[in-house]
């Protein structure tokens, strides 16, 4: 991206240096084939694919509105023939597309969403018109079996998107209805549906991980995978010990792959695994300082394997997911990544916690020891900051330490006046730390 700008950049400045005589012709054609031709920009590509998507959902969404005007007033043999009309036409699209080989994602990715639009209107209204079924999430699973396909044969990463979300779709509305068939497994089998896009993913991240569209698609997985796993936590009822280290060890899971595969992104924005891995061991390691939470256990006065046995398909999510944070802190190791199994602990300490809980009976000490591991992150955000001039980092360090602070402001007995001052020593800490790292990046410039 930055080579680009650059590069076009000298482009146009090239006529001017030949008309002053500071470049000849030959020279300046000499520069334009050293460094090529400029490729269109990838936001524009963005934006004129997002285009096409939008339009194709405005297309689909008002042929939908078309078909229900006047809907109870025709025959069944025309609600037939127009139900399978869209889905007709659709396919047409797509099959020009394909037999086209137009290489725009644009075309190919409004093709797949209009085919998947027009998979699930036609399903529902062919049911609707013969009283099929009536329950949501009966309609929604056959709709995503049939729009599967559709992710490889157009290469459409929004309807892998799409199908994403209506796999949360379909896990909400099973437990919402209790079918006694499809409630117990929903929780588990949100993620054995989400297995079939791996693939998919792994070739659009083949030809350049940082690209636009393998980047989307890992935002769109990572910010999934924490509903899926509400979906294990709040469909099968488990409110103790999974939750409590199956949280942390998705986001771990996440840090250490993003270190390992996605580390050399330019930006936040480039490292969507590490972000959100990141926020979430932060978030999942800040409840875990509340003695509420540690005492929640004792309430429920619960045996670890109890607990384990009362909730196999949550439990086997969860070690799975703490074997991958072991497996992937291993490769850091091997890799010489050491700094990013500060993150990568939480899982280990999550477990230490439920151990110490269990052999002690108290919420003290896991609480403090996780208050503990939240003052190590600041720490490492702190170091982090300063050694690259990074203030955002640097300020998120300060952020942790505000936060620790204000968890304690209230499950604690201090007066106004320890308040106050914590209050400004914080204040006082974003000043200072935005103060140093100026420094650091004056001194560092030439």
């Amino acid at each position: 991206m930055m080579r680009n700008k650059g590069v076009r950049w000298l482009y146009g400045e090239l006529p001017d240096l030949v008309r002053q005589d500071i470049l000849s012709a030959d020279a300046a054609e000499t520069l334009r084939g050293h460094y090529g031709p400029v490729e269109e920009g990838r936001w524009r590509q963005m934006a004129v694919t997002i285009s096409g998507v939008l339009g194709a959902l405005l297309i689909g969404l008002g042929i939908i509105f078309v078909l229900a005007y006047n809907w109870s007033a025709l025959g069944r043999s025309v609600r037939t023939a127009l139900s399978l009309a869209p889905l007709l036409a659709a396919q047409g699209l797509a099959a020009w597309v394909l037999w086209r080989n137009q290489p725009s994602a644009a075309w190919r990715e409004g093709a797949g969403v209009m085919l998947a639009l027009a998979l699930v209107a036609s399903v529902a209204l062919i049911q609707q018109t013969y009283h099929v079924s009536s329950d949501y999430d009966e309609l929604l699973l056959p709709c995503l079996l049939l729009a599967l396909p559709v992710v490889y044969l157009l290469g459409s990463s929004a309807v892998a998107v799409l199908y994403l979300v209506g796999v949360l779709a379909w896990a909400g509305a099973a437990d919402v209805t209790g079918a006694s068939d499809v409630k117990g497994t929903a929780s588990l089998a949100v993620w054995l549906l989400a297995i079939p896009l791996a693939p998919h993913v792994w070739m659009a991240a083949r030809a350049d991980r940082y690209a636009l569209r393998p980047v989307f698609l890992m935002w769109a997985v990572a910010l999934w995978a924490g509903v899926a796993l509400a979906f294990v936590v709040v469909g099968g009822d488990v409110d103790d010990v999974v939750p409590m280290v199956g949280y942390p060890a998705l986001y771990a899971v996440m840090v250490l792959a993003g270190a390992v595969w996605f580390g050399r992104g330019a930006s936040l924005w480039r490292r969507p695994f590490e972000t959100v891995g990141a926020a979430g061991v932060a978030v999942s390691a800040y409840v875990l300082t509340f003695r509420d939470v540690w005492d929640d256990l004792a309430y429920h006065d619960r045996e670890l394997a109890a607990a384990l046995r009362n909730y196999p398909a949550a439990a086997a999510v969860a070690a799975v997911l703490v074997l991958a944070s072991l497996a992937l802190a291993g490769v850091c190791l091997w890799r010489r990544r050491p700094w990013r199994l500060v993150l990568g602990a939480a899982p280990a300490l999550a477990l230490l916690g439920v151990g110490i809980f269990y052999a002690t009976r108290s919420a003290s000490a896991p609480a403090w020891m996780f208050n503990a591991y939240m003052l190590a992150l600041a720490a490492a955000a702190l170091v982090t900051g300063f050694r690259q001039r990074r203030l955002a980092m640097a300020n998120l360090g300060v952020l942790l330490v505000a936060m620790l602070m204000v968890a304690r402001f209230f499950d604690s007995e201090m007066g106004f006046l320890v308040k106050g001052i914590a209050c400004i020593a914080a204040g006082a800490g974003f000043l200072v730390t935005n103060l140093v790292v100026h420094r650091l990046r004056r001194r560092a410039m030439p």
